[in-house]
């Protein structure tokens, strides 16, 4: 439900099936119709299995008849309200139940919804796929749905928030329908491994679990700032400028990492097979850091640059992967272009030649090689193209999705068990 300000209703939609149980919500929305001075709209449904009912009843004989919708909704408000019943005015129309009471709210500008629980028909099958869920979830102005016998005026309300924005939207709609009565905010939250805990040691347990996860952090600090040890020590070995940071990730959330990667000039990220949690670091890398990443292969024998497969589809990705790798591209002795055709609609062969000569001009041997795919994969395609490369480069996707890298194609298929180092710019 979403609703951008809050007014008194000046027009109720009671939507009802005819049933005895729909007859407190009727009601209510008579009560509310009083106390706010709206006009009260009743609106009643007939499902397309019930309309061939009501159409051959025309052939019967008139004594043998069921009532006309229309009749019998007025004549039902009749008995049920008497007088009131002159001042609701009546509608009936076919379709299904949901969407035809949301066109009729919309229609006739509607700014609430009354409705009840009856659950033999077409509005009982209510909150698991049901007419009432529906008009819920879809519904643009609030909706009421009465279970109990009206009595008196609404006094004490209770308004459920999780402080979001729809919430506030709803806090303020109650204080404005309902000025009068006293608004009780309610706020609801899980304890962590609630299951887990016992209610007659609830404190000394959550001392406990506070306690072990402490433990379990300060283990965590200690291995990482072990593992940074030794990562000076193999720099200040190597003769390598160097510094070294400890990042904690809260809530699965990468944006510390990537915001450091933004400012430098290539971020190097290992491979780990079956590690959910370093796919999802290395996706965040080369989408949303700007920067190039090179993924190493769990299984390596050191980093040479003699031999460099460049997958080149004259697509965005693959040009910004051409520019980012430019200073390997020109520490290597062989550098291969590997286009596939029939890959994609847009001229990359037709490009090669010239991106050939565009390498050549920045100092870059390159040779120009086209695939032919066949029926098998782009990526297994490129994986033969650079067998023996030493490192591969290429855009981090390769068709129209927009994350190929997890959701399939030749990146997908290069990264899911890297045999190489592989550079990847987006």
């Amino acid at each position: 439900m979403t609703r951008t300000e809050s007014t008194r209703p000046r027009r109720i939609l009671l939507a009802t099936d005819l049933s005895c149980r729909c007859d407190r919500a009727l009601d209510r929305a008579i009560r509310l119709a009083a106390e706010w001075n709206a006009e009260l709209v009743a609106a009643y449904v007939v499902e397309p299995s019930k309309s061939l009912e009501y159409s051959l009843e025309r052939s019967r004989p008139l004594f043998r008849r069921r009532p006309d919708p229309v009749d019998r909704m007025r004549w039902r408000l009749k008995r049920d309200v008497a007088s009131a019943a002159d001042n609701i005015r009546t509608i009936v129309e076919k379709g299904e139940a949901a969407d035809t009471l949301l066109a009729i709210a919309d229609r006739e500008a509607c700014d609430l919804i009354v409705t009840g629980v009856a659950r033999d028909e077409a509005l009982g099958r209510i909150f698991f796929g049901g007419t009432v869920d529906r008009l819920v979830r879809r519904s643009t102005v609030p909706v009421l749905v009465v279970r109990d016998r009206p009595v008196r005026a609404y006094r004490d309300i209770v308004v459920a928030t999780d402080f979001s924005e729809a919430s506030l939207q709803a806090l303020s709609a109650a204080a404005t329908l309902f000025p009068q009565g006293r608004l009780t905010l309610f706020h609801a939250c899980d304890v962590p491994f609630a299951g887990l805990i016992q209610d007659r040691d609830f404190e000394a347990e959550l001392r406990e679990m506070e306690k072990a996860l402490g433990e379990r952090q300060a283990e965590m600090r200690k291995a990482a700032q072990a593992e940074l040890a030794i990562f000076a020590d193999e720099a200040r070995r190597a003769g390598l400028a160097h510094d070294g940071q400890a990042v904690t990730i809260i809530d699965g959330s990468f944006q510390t990492v990537v915001e450091h990667a933004r400012l430098r000039g290539l971020t190097i990220a290992p491979f780990v097979a079956d590690d959910a949690a370093r796919a999802d670091l290395i996706q965040a890398l080369i989408f949303e850091s700007g920067r190039p990443v090179l993924v190493l292969p769990q299984e390596g024998e050191g980093f040479r640059l003699e031999r460099i497969a460049l997958a080149w589809d004259f697509g965005r990705a693959a040009a910004r992967a051409v520019a980012d790798a430019m200073p390997l591209l020109r520490q290597a002795r062989e550098v291969r272009i590997l286009t596939v055709l029939s890959d994609k609609q847009a001229p990359a062969s037709a490009s090669g030649p010239e991106l050939t000569a565009h390498l050549a001009r920045n100092g870059v041997h390159a040779t120009f090689i086209e695939l032919e795919r066949g029926r098998r994969p782009v990526g297994e395609v490129l994986e033969e193209g650079a067998e023996d490369a030493d490192l591969m480069v290429m855009g981090a996707f390769g068709h129209s999705r927009l994350r190929d890298f997890f959701l399939g194609g030749a990146t997908r298929h290069v990264l899911d068990n890297p045999r190489r180092p592989t550079l990847l710019s987006h």
